[in-house]
């Protein structure tokens, strides 16, 4: 299938019942929690288009670029996703590259390392890439007697809703 649409979200969680539940609240804060979700690896496909978010429908298989951090209380947590797109020097090509990470950093500190990973990732496939965006979500303290979680998801489309 090709994916020639995407759009990103995020969410927090908390919880005082355990981490995955923490996980599953920052899920459907981002809106995605009745997804079925498939990870892949960190390419925006040539002439993807960025669109709104849409709500998808419940049990669908959807191909994703995840970043998350779990925790327990008192720890800082961030996840972040950051994109961009380049021109590919040898065959010309046109499409993106995604970093993702999710650290117990603050969202400043986290923002420099995805953009670190997305010059690296355009350097190493001869690209010139344009200028990034970045996406964080950030809990400052995880309070006490409870877990966390930030997501941050790049969700690949086949069709454009509206």
């Amino acid at each position: 299938m090709k994916y020639k649409y995407f759009f990103v979200t995020s969410g927090k969680g908390l919880s005082i019942t355990s981490p995955l539940n923490a996980f599953d609240n920052a899920l459907v804060d981002a809106g995605i929690g009745q997804c079925n979700l498939v990870k892949v690896s960190s390419i925006l496909p040539e002439g993807a288009k960025e669109i709104t978010p849409y709500e998808i429908s419940p049990g669908e298989i959807t191909h994703c670029v995840l970043a998350m951090k779990k925790g327990k209380e008192g720890e800082v947590l961030s996840a972040g996703i950051g994109w961009a797109f380049g021109i590919d020097s040898k065959n010309h090509k046109h499409y993106g590259v995604v970093a993702e990470k999710g650290e117990s950093l603050p969202p400043q500190q986290l923002e420099k390392r995805l953009l670190i990973k997305l010059e690296e990732m355009g350097r190493v496939r001869g690209m010139k890439l344009g200028k990034p965006k970045i996406r964080i979500a950030s809990i400052p303290e995880v309070p006490p007697k409870h877990y966390g979680c930030v997501i941050v998801a790049l969700i690949y489309s086949s069709t454009k809703h509206v």
